[in-house]
């Protein structure tokens, strides 16, 4: 939407409200035959169904859905879809085809974890360790994209 500033989003983290350290406005087209986009703007959609409940993720999985599949499934960005579960790390290319997302996302639901709540301190330390390899992984993957896909 275009003029929003700043000030109209908040970012939360841990239920605490942080300074946002850069923003800019980006003028997407939104005309389906036009697809001007500054070459350095992607978004990338990072499903954690590790460290969230399995409730939490159903619903993050529609919602995302959801997204995709608006506006004919013509995504305004290129996107791109990282799912993180306690058994499968994964991404998927850069499109503006929302259905390829869909299909991906589809494809890799997280159902009953190998690694639950009531494990304990094991369990947690499983998390974490998951959790840090795959954001390594992660960021490994995006050092290795040309500028331009950043």
């Amino acid at each position: 939407m275009p003029g929003l500033q700043r000030q109209d989003f908040t970012l939360l983290d841990d239920k605490q409200p942080q300074k946002i350290l850069s923003f800019r406005e980006t003028d997407l087209a939104t005309d389906e035959t036009s697809d001007a986009v500054d070459p350095a703007v992607q978004l990338i959609l990072f499903v954690d169904a590790v460290n969230t409940s399995f409730h939490n993720v159903s619903y993050e999985r529609q919602q995302i859905n959801k997204f995709l599949q608006q506006n004919g499934s013509h995504l305004p960005l290129p996107t791109s879809l990282f799912v993180m579960t306690d058994t499968y790390q994964g991404q998927t290319g850069v499109t503006r085809d929302g259905n390829t997302l869909v299909d991906a996302l589809n494809s890799n639901q997280s159902g009953l974890r190998a690694i639950g709540r009531s494990q304990g301190f094991y369990g947690a330390e499983d998390r974490v360790q998951i959790s840090l390899s795959t954001l390594e992984k992660f960021a490994s993957h995006l050092s290795t994209e040309p500028a331009e896909n950043c």
